[in-house]
């Protein structure tokens, strides 16, 4: 069984799961048929494991770091 997103005549948008690729599917709001509408393509969040500092991570631990010495800097001079 699989999941797609069908689209109506009317712009209704819905999850549906079908069988097979070509199951003819009717809108559940307004009763049309409905076509299967392209969904996007899979991706993955980089840094959504927080287990593997990310280079946006780094980046930011590093300039962070940079920012504090600054202000004591600023405080000292």
């Amino acid at each position: 069984m699989k999941v797609f997103d069908y689209i109506c005549e009317n712009n209704h948008v819905q999850e549906v799961f079908v069988y097979s690729d070509e199951e003819k599917v009717l809108c559940k709001v307004c009763g049309q048929p409905a076509r299967r509408k392209p969904s996007g393509g899979h991706f993955k969040l980089d840094g959504a494991d927080t287990a593997f500092p990310t280079a946006a991570m780094k980046w930011d631990k590093r300039h962070s770091k940079e920012a504090v010495e600054k202000i004591i800097a600023k405080k000292r001079g």
